[in-house]
């Protein structure tokens, strides 16, 4: 049984695949929530702004 093809590989190259991949997940999710928070803030400034 050859184990030395299983082993896993471990230092930046894991570490940057991981950063890569949440990347590609995380940054889509932050785009659409900063949007999602600039629609809100702009919503309620002129709701507050129609209403005073």
């Amino acid at each position: 049984m050859q184990r030395d093809s299983y082993v896993p590989a471990t230092g930046p190259e894991t570490t940057l695949a991981r950063l890569r991949t949440t990347g590609r997940i995380v940054l889509p999710l932050a785009a659409a929530a900063a949007v999602t928070w600039l629609g809100v803030v702009v919503f309620l400034e002129v709701v507050t702004t129609l209403l005073m």
